[in-house]
């Protein structure tokens, strides 16, 4: 999986799904906001994960197809 969509897609795609902001995602990547809200759009357009905006904030969480990709039912 890491050769498909990178070791940090990766990374980010394990954790945990609860929603994260694109703040906290850059920490846990230890990566500029920049870098991590890229990564968010790539994996949004790939259906991937979900992202709700609320204000500045925009919160990401694994949606039900990144879900089956991590648990291997894909």
């Amino acid at each position: 999986m890491g050769q498909l969509i990178g070791p940090i897609r990766l990374l980010a795609l394990e954790a945990p799904g609860h929603p994260r902001t694109t703040t906290q995602s850059a920490r846990l990547l230890r990566l500029t906001a920049s870098t991590a809200s890229r990564h968010s759009t790539v994996w949004r357009e790939a259906g991937l994960v979900d992202s709700l905006r609320r204000g500045n904030t925009v919160l990401h969480r694994r949606s039900p197809l990144g879900d089956a990709l991590m648990d291997g039912a894909l």
